[in-house]
């Protein structure tokens, strides 16, 4: 059921872009200022203030889909996995997100690059504009690890549960970073280091296998990821494997002054994103089959 269910949340992201509005997470912002008002929140901004802002909604998600799975023979519960499914990856589609990244690096127009790819990354983007190409590139690999690999890995392993405790783990990590609260910030950016380690290590391996095998391993081998005092930092492996599993020599002229734009090797990431997308639910539809999986 596990790929019924991915694939309904991800026609849903094309079938239902008019209610996109419902997944940018208004109603979590409310819980954490909530939160953040009562004694306990102000007492615990450590890792018991991150369990606590995290641990209500899971175990209400976690009731309501014990609820739904009790009748009628547990359609409901299906859909409400592919509902919640469908909010975590959110807040918008990153498909649209990354084709209109793409457009900005075709009209070469810095400023729209610029934006797209700080909402991207949650935050604004290193300074300087001669590497702004190269950091765009690295923020479709980032992107599409914390919309996209990072809630369907949880899903298959935890169900809607851990897919929204992805979600909500990334939304309170960029809160944080625009109004950062000493200690809670500190938890939050470990909190998603330790969830972005096995998803992207998964999406480091599909890009290998859907790109070029021996340039993924290669950047995946020499990437070195700081300690996890960066939100990005969790994500390296896939990012350093996605870049690589390019194999674009292009790439060696990206980040110098006045270098070219390469759009067709965003074009390239694009398609390669894709692949390990598809190899992906292959793999999954392989393991349902043999009863591997399934929620």
């Amino acid at each position: 059921m596990s790929l019924l269910i991915i694939l309904s949340a991800l026609a849903g992201e094309h079938l239902l872009a008019p209610y996109e509005h419902l997944r940018r997470g208004a109603w979590f912002e409310a819980w954490i200022e909530i939160h953040q008002a009562l004694p306990a929140g102000r007492l615990g901004n450590g890792w018991s203030g991150l369990a606590g802002l995290l641990g209500l909604p899971l175990l209400c998600a976690a009731w309501l889909q014990g609820l739904f799975d009790a009748f009628l023979f547990g359609l409901p519960g299906l859909a409400f996995s592919a509902v919640v499914l469908l909010y975590s990856l959110g807040p918008r589609s990153l498909w649209r997100e990354l084709e209109r990244l793409l457009g900005a690096v075709e009209r070469r127009d810095r400023l729209e690059l610029g934006v797209i790819a700080a909402d991207l990354r949650g935050g604004p983007l290193a300074p300087g504009e001669d590497d702004l190409p190269m950091q765009a590139l690295w923020t479709v690999f980032a992107a599409t690890q914390e919309r996209l690999f990072g809630p369907l890995v949880w899903f298959v392993l935890l169900g809607p549960v851990g897919a929204l405790a992805y979600r909500l783990s990334s939304h309170l990590a960029r809160h944080l970073r625009i109004r950062p609260r000493p200690g809670l910030e500190e938890a939050a950016r470990r909190w998603l280091w330790l969830l972005d380690w096995l998803p992207s290590r998964s999406a480091a391996a599909l890009y290998a296998l859907s790109g070029h095998f021996q340039g993924a391993l290669r950047a995946w081998k020499g990437c070195r990821p700081e300690p996890p005092n960066d939100p990005q930092s969790g994500k390296a492996p896939a990012l350093c494997a996605g870049v690589g599993a390019l194999d674009d020599d292009r790439l060696r002229l990206v980040d110098r002054p006045q270098g070219p734009w390469p759009a067709e090797t965003f074009k390239d990431a694009l398609a390669l994103i894709r692949r390990a997308l598809a190899l992906a639910l292959l793999l999954l539809a392989i393991a349902d089959l043999a009863g591997l999986v399934g929620h």
